[in-house]
């Protein structure tokens, strides 16, 4: 039986990990964006990846429809993102980044500089592999609907194709 210490610890290193994460994107988006929020650029990265509409925003981003709203509000007064028809279907409008949001985008430091990466360098191929299994495995045990945790990392999978593919 795992004891409650276990698991309040995870519960607060998770919490931690986190808040350093967020932390430490909005430092780097602050540098070329001032009071940029990580969901804010949360919400480029995925436009970035393809136009999204806001349920399709909502069941990939950790945040609450009302939150969203007010980010994605926020973008597109700054001229970050605009609303786009869809011709094929009068009932969605896909968010689109606009040439402004690129730029800005671009010009956020790229995720290889993060200490996240670095401390997944350090522990070395195998550990890092080994956590990201037990972290998906914890993660999807904890979903609430089918497909959730597909998703959310939906976005991950396509940037990083995205990336490896300008590598080359």
């Amino acid at each position: 039986m795992i004891s409650q210490l276990t698991i309040n610890e995870i519960r607060a290193l998770l919490t931690l990990g986190h808040k350093m994460a967020v932390r430490e994107i909005e430092q780097r988006a602050g540098a070329v964006w001032p009071n940029a929020s990580a969901l804010q650029v949360a919400v480029l990265r995925h436009l970035d990846v393809q136009p999204r509409t806001m349920s399709e925003l909502s069941a990939r981003l950790p945040a609450s429809s009302s939150t969203l709203v007010a980010a994605v509000d926020k973008l597109e007064a700054e001229g970050l993102l605009v609303r786009t028809p869809d011709p094929n279907d009068r009932r969605r409008t896909p968010l689109a980044l606009t040439p402004k949001g690129r730029e800005l985008l671009a010009r956020i430091r790229p995720d290889d500089y993060d200490a996240l990466r670095r401390s997944l360098e350090a522990m070395g191929d195998a550990k890092a592999e080994k956590l990201h299994k037990l972290l998906r495995e914890l993660v999807e045990g904890m979903q609430t609907e089918a497909g959730q945790v597909e998703r959310m990392l939906e976005n991950a999978r396509e940037r990083a194709a995205r990336q490896a593919a300008r590598e080359e």
